[in-house]
This record gives C-alpha cells, sequence and structure tokens, in this order.
C-alpha cells in the first residue's frame, strides 16, 4: 500500500525524492494513460511522464495541491499538450476542439477568464447525476475515447456519444446564460 497523498506532498516539501517515488508507483499508469490518450507515442508518452514529474517537482513547494492526482493529472495534461502541439502531430482529433465549439472555436487556452470558465463546469457538472460527470470528466479531461469510456461504465458507444452530445448542449446554454457569447 502507498502512502497517503498528504504524505506525499509531506515528502515534496521535505525534499524527500521518496516522494517522487511514490508518486511513480502511485499514479504512473494514470499519467502514461493520459499522456498516451494525447500522443499515442510511447516514447513521447515516457518524455512527457518524465517531464511531468519534473515539474511536479518543481512545483511542490510552495504549491499544495488538496488532490495530488488531480494536480499531477493536469501536469501530465498540458506538458501533453505542449509535446503534441510542439510535434504538429495532428493525426487525431483533440477533445479540446469538441470544447472550442461552445467557445466561439477559441481554443480553451486563449479564453482570459479561464479559471472563470473552469468554475461554471465545475458548477454545472454537480449539477449532473453522476454517470453523466463521469463521462464528461473521462472525455473532456481524461481523453479517453468514446469506446474506452462505454467499456469503463458498461455502456454502448452510442449512449455515451449521446450523454456527450446532450452535456455539450447544456453546456452551452449554461455558458451561455452565464454571459459567454456562444
Amino acid at each position: 500500500m502507498y502512502p497517503e497523498d498528504k504524505t506525499i506532498i509531506g515528502l515534496f516539501f521535505d525534499r524527500n525524492e521518496l516522494a517522487l517515488s511514490y508518486t511513480e508507483k502511485k499514479y504512473g499508469n494514470l499519467c502514461r494513460r493520459v499522456a498516451d490518450n494525447i500522443l499515442h507515442n510511447n516514447e513521447d508518452v515516457a518524455e512527457c511522464v518524465d517531464s511531468s514529474y519534473f515539474s511536479l517537482w518543481n512545483s511542490i513547494p510552495p504549491a499544495r495541491p488538496d488532490s495530488l492526482k488531480a494536480y499531477l493529472c493536469a501536469i501530465v495534461r498540458n506538458t501533453a499538450f505542449a509535446m503534441f502541439r510542439k510535434n504538429k502531430r495532428n493525426n487525431t482529433e483533440l477533445f479540446a476542439s469538441e470544447l472550442a465549439q461552445l467557445t466561439q472555436g477559441r481554443a480553451l487556452s486563449e479564453i482570459t477568464d479561464s479559471r472563470l470558465l473552469g468554475g461554471y463546469i465545475n458548477d454545472f457538472l454537480t449539477q449532473q447525476k453522476e454517470v453523466r460527470k463521469r463521462i464528461f470528466v473521462l472525455r473532456y479531461y481524461f481523453n479517453y475515447s468514446l469506446k474506452d469510456i462505454s467499456q469503463m461504465l458498461g455502456l454502448n458507444e452510442s449512449t455515451v456519444k449521446s450523454h456527450l452530445s446532450r452535456l455539450k448542449k447544456e453546456l452551452k446554454s449554461f455558458l451561455s446564460d452565464k454571459g459567454y457569447k456562444i
């Protein structure tokens, strides 16, 4: 069994390299999966995960995340997308393009008040049933394919696609009500 996240974060604050070892053992497979869902290249995935651990080491301290898992996944996602853009690999459909439709074609990174937008998306998700939340998070946060989501949740792929379609429409309306011109 691995130490709790708070213990691991404490090791980061102590600059104890066991923090990285425990992080790799506890979240390494998840990190590789998140990176692979974006990069689809084993060498790039390995480089991304290594770079992410380096970023994690450099950001804690001063950061003290509430959830090491979420914090690390965000670093991995950001690193993977940066690598994807750098390598100009356009052979996969990025989920960001789907969400960009909700923001007048602008990438989420281009929206100046992205924290506010993130808060609105979180508010929207709290109003959803658990299965819809999971579908949304698996697709738009972890970048899983429809097939993977359907297998993970035991649903038909068409059901997952239907949920996502409705979620996007409802989110578009929700964001419009919050002042986003869509």
